[in-house]
């Protein structure tokens, strides 16, 4: 059987690697033939007016009068080949495979050529390019995957990947092995083949790809501080180019924020970091850890977030990056001193920081008569304090009184006072033939803390708050001034949170108080009464099965009688402590059985759970007869931001504890001013001491 060389020609090229070949146009082309044999399958061999020659089985053959044009000159050398197949340097000729055959019927525009098989490859060339036949997979260039890099002298450089890609710009295997070298200008780069820059260095660099893959690898080191300009370059391929910067690495860190003089301590602060040599900013060449140290430990915490939530001791410049910004939370008041230390260089800022708590002393005189037969009276004082508090809202007061009573005018001891500015506290009494003492201190936390005050020379029912607060975080300190001669009802007045916006107050024939209603996020409050009082006879009672708290915790009590006349001070005066996470203990009359114990119809109490706003430890202190004063041995503490109170806040405010002093007038033998004198020490004081008595306080190291 004899076949066309078309015929041996069209399979093997339907079957190239790669082929994306168009149709062969035969329905179009003209072939000679001999027999049907000669022919493809769907033709016949007849005679259709100029010889014999292919045609499809369902033609019939026109006449002799058919149009001429359908038919080119139908010559051929053998039958079954193309007529006038002769072959020139374009591939196949006219009357063969070109115009009549291959040409526009699909070898040419629409098949070979833009497919990957052009003119010179039909028949001198074979195939281009490596041997592809689609652009697809031809390799004509090279490019830079790696991102371009700022190294240090001297410094090994991340991976430099190049990439052998098409036409269209998409990663291509190589057909063969293929060599890529690596340039830079100008001089000072180094190549090599490992991530250490170890082994002999080269002005260039070369790396293989190999059969089926598309990337080279290289490392490179400089000598001196450019900007080089690499090259990748491999023959028959489009090079490419990208930048490499080689600096002087960074030789100094420093804090680039301005921080406010003075700060106010527990303030939320940005901080920015950043890496420079000679005074200008330089980028790192790799992530580079930053340490992050308070100096005095514990008088700041940084943080990652500018609600200062999330703290941190290391923050990171990011590769490619000169800057980090943080958060700084000063707690210690005075001079705080912030380091940051990089491999590179350390850096250092001084905060002038506010303390956190104030305090101070208000001093009364006892009244001088006058010759007129009037006297000079000392029933108010103001009391200034610094540095000055910045937001009166934010800022919670304690105060806490004692006084020598010489005469009946038990009152003296009485001293209530406020916050009247931002630099002074007001304190009023309602008798003054003694002089007396006041120890504050006021504590302002910049987020998070709302202080409601209420003042007023009498006693009204109920007192309305402008703000309504949550009242499990919120808990109420109180004074209360009378002019009395017997420590009963009025003396024990009794100051309860009832709603959001409700404190109710009793009994109402008191002659003036100041309140305080403290909402601080963060804290957890359990109030309540302790269930019938004390009764008669009764040295103890106790309160269980709270809900837990945490071990940042105190407990304000108020003890209160109905009682308005003489009555033994030690049945008046309770002391509580918390022996448990879920329990509270009252005493009185420092555990003297023989005191005349009267019922003391209730006793008011608010657990502070402080959580993480507070450090919180319990203390207490113990007076034989004729002791005034203890000093009392404590964990240290910062007191730039300590307060101290004790557990009970009757009239003189938070410094009642409880006396086995069997008269009506004594109440100075159970008040107590509980005073912070340094980081260890807590000196506890009372002005009377004919009895025994006793005290629990609590020390609370802020953390707002």
């Amino acid at each position: 059987m004899r076949f066309s060389r078309l015929q041996a020609l069209v399979p093997f090229l339907v079957l190239a690697a790669g082929c994306q070949c168009g149709p062969l146009g035969v329905d179009t082309t003209r072939f000679a033939c001999t027999t049907d044999a000669d022919c493809l399958s769907g033709f016949s061999c007849r005679d259709v007016g100029q010889g014999d020659e292919c045609v499809r089985s369902d033609v019939v053959a026109p006449d002799a009068g058919a149009d001429a044009g359908a038919v080119v000159d139908a010559g051929g050398e053998d039958a079954g080949e193309p007529m006038d197949a002769s072959v020139d340097d374009a591939g196949l000729e006219d009357a063969g495979l070109d115009d009549a055959g291959l040409d526009d019927a699909g070898f040419d525009d629409a098949g070979s050529e833009d497919a990957g098989q052009v003119d010179a490859g039909g028949v001198d060339a074979g195939w281009v390019d490596g041997g592809t036949t689609d652009a697809g997979t031809t390799v004509s260039k090279l490019a830079f995957t790696s991102a371009a890099q700022t190294v240090n002298i001297t410094a090994c450089s991340q991976q430099i990947v190049v990439e052998t890609r098409n036409a269209a710009n998409q990663a291509t295997p190589v057909a063969a092995s293929t060599t890529v070298t690596l340039a830079g200008a100008p001089a000072g780069l180094s190549f090599y083949g490992n991530q250490n820059c170890t082994g002999q260095p080269n002005a260039t660099g070369t790396a293989t790809i190999t059969t089926g893959n598309s990337t080279a690898t290289f490392f490179a080191a400089g000598s001196a501080a450019n900007s080089y300009a690499l090259t990748a370059s491999s023959t028959g391929l489009t090079s490419a180019m990208q930048t490499l910067v080689v600096q002087n690495a960074p030789n100094q860190l420093a804090f680039t924020n301005t921080p406010p003089t003075p700060l106010r301590g527990g303030t939320c602060m940005p901080v920015s970091l950043e890496s420079r040599r000679m005074g200008t900013a330089v980028a790192v060449t790799a992530n580079s850890a930053v340490g992050l140290v308070a100096s005095p430990t514990g008088g700041a915490i940084f943080y990652s977030d500018a609600n200062c939530t999330s703290s941190i001791t290391t923050t990171q410049i990011a590769l490619g990056s000169s800057t980090v910004a943080l958060f700084v939370k000063p707690l210690t008041g005075g001079t705080v001193t912030l380091t940051a230390n990089a491999s590179f260089a350390s850096a250092m800022q001084v905060l002038t920081v506010v303390p956190i708590v104030r305090r101070g002393q208000c001093l009364f005189n006892a009244r001088i008569p006058l010759p007129d037969g009037g006297s000079q009276t000392d029933l108010s004082n103001t009391c200034t304090f610094s540095p000055a508090v910045t937001d009166l809202t934010a800022s919670m007061l304690f105060s806490a009184s004692t006084a020598v009573v010489s005469t009946g005018e038990l009152g003296v001891i009485e001293v209530r006072c406020r916050l009247a500015s931002t630099t002074t506290v007001a304190c009023n009494r309602r008798q003054d033939a003694d002089p007396a003492s006041v120890h504050f201190q006021i504590a302002e936390v910049p987020t998070g803390l709302l202080v409601q005050r209420s003042t007023a020379n009498n006693c009204p029912g109920t007192v309305t708050l402008a703000t309504a607060v949550t009242p499990s975080k919120s808990f109420v300190l109180k004074s209360v001034a009378n002019a009395t001669a017997n420590f009963d009802d009025e003396d024990t007045f009794v100051a309860q949170l009832t709603g959001p916006t409700t404190v109710s107050v009793s009994p109402t024939t008191c002659e003036g108080y100041d309140l305080q209603v403290v909402q601080w996020d963060g804290l957890t409050i359990e109030r309540g009464f302790l269930d019938g009082g004390l009764p008669l006879g009764a040295l103890t009672a106790s309160v269980t099965a709270l809900p837990a708290a945490g071990t940042n915790r105190a407990v304000l009590a108020q003890p209160h009688t109905t009682v308005d006349g003489a009555r033994p001070l030690c049945s008046t005066l309770v002391r509580p402590s918390m022996p448990s996470a879920s329990s509270l203990s009252f005493s009185r009359a420092a555990g003297d059985a023989g005191c005349p114990l009267t019922a003391l119809e209730q006793v008011h109490y608010e657990r502070i759970d402080f959580g993480n706003k507070a450090s919180v430890r319990e203390y207490s202190a113990t007076f034989a007869p004729g002791v005034t004063s203890r000093t009392v041995t404590i964990t240290p503490i910062d007191t730039t931001r300590t307060v101290v109170f004790s557990a009970s806040q009757i009239s003189g405010g938070q410094g009642a504890g409880e006396s086995d002093f069997d008269g009506p007038a004594g109440a100075s033998e159970g008040l107590f001013q509980v005073v912070l004198t340094n980081s260890s020490t807590v000196t506890v004081t009372r002005a009377e001491a004919t009895s025994a008595a006793a005290v629990t306080f609590y020390v609370a190291q802020l953390s707002p």
